[in-house]
């Protein structure tokens, strides 16, 4: 067979191990990285062969902060985005409690002000209904005489001349 008929990894293997013969070495203990320089700085592929005596020489590990990869980048910066947005949301939730607080706050406390109450001296011959109609005259008097009757801790229908009513607000 000729040299042309050989596969290009045959003769490549042949190259070698001509290289190894003429270097007087084992073909197992072949320095690869003069070969592919590519390799220079990786393991031997037959490391485990070569005397016990040898040091592998190390590399200095630099020192410094520790440096990530793309995807520890991308998951750090995920991490604190969803934080930020935790933190903002929160101050957000207690900005609008606060401020509805604040607003309750300052609407009971006019609730709990006084208002000018109004009030009626009952004559003779009034009645419940008739002074509803002439407070609301617009409003079903139903209700304004059971707001009267509430309002005023009436126990029946009855009106004595002299009395004075509570008049609800309107």
């Amino acid at each position: 067979m000729s040299q042309t008929a050989l596969p290009r990894a045959a003769q490549a293997a042949d190259r070698v191990l001509r290289r190894a013969a003429r270097d007087d070495r084992a073909p197992g203990l072949y320095d690869w990285s003069r070969e592919v320089p590519e390799w220079a700085g990786a393991v031997e592929p037959h490391r485990h062969l070569q005397a016990a005596g040898s040091r592998r020489s190390t590399r200095p590990v630099p020192a410094g902060p520790p440096r990530l990869t793309r995807r520890g980048r991308i998951v750090l910066y995920s991490l604190l985005g969803t934080a930020a947005a935790a933190g903002c949301g929160l101050l957000s939730v207690a900005f609008v409690a606060l401020s509805a607080t604040t607003a309750d706050a300052s609407t009971e406390s006019l609730m709990d002000l006084p208002e000018r109450s109004h009030t009626l001296i009952v004559n003779e011959g009034d009645t419940l209904w008739e002074i509803a109609e002439r407070i609301r005259p617009a409003e079903d008097p139903r209700k304004t005489v059971d707001e009267l009757v509430e309002i005023n801790n009436l126990t029946g229908p009855v009106l004595t001349p002299g009395q004075e009513l509570v008049l609800p607000s309107h």
